[in-house]
């Protein structure tokens, strides 16, 4: 496993996000693979499923990602953020 994320809720309010990354998967990875991880990590922990249609940030596989220069969230992943908790 590449990371694990636990968080908690209190109503509708997060606690806390906890986001662990496995250093032996990731030591060769470039600066650009580890933010478009985090990124996508950070994704799961606003709520937000695998994406497999669209280059997008919640697409699984973060060579993939990282090939085709999606490093951070794209319109897809903010509209996704916008369902969930309103806002534009």
């Amino acid at each position: 496993m590449w990371t694990s994320l636990r968080r908690a809720r209190t109503g509708s309010y997060f606690d806390y996000v906890e986001i662990r990354i496995n250093d032996y998967w990731v030591q060769n990875f470039l600066t650009g693979m580890t933010r478009s991880l985090m990124n996508h990590e950070l994704g799961h922990a606003l709520g937000l499923d695998h994406e497999n249609d669209e280059w997008v940030i919640m697409r699984q596989g973060v060579v993939d990602r990282y090939d085709h220069g999606i490093l951070t969230p794209q319109d897809d992943d903010e509209e996704g953020v916008a369902m969930i908790y309103g806002g534009d």
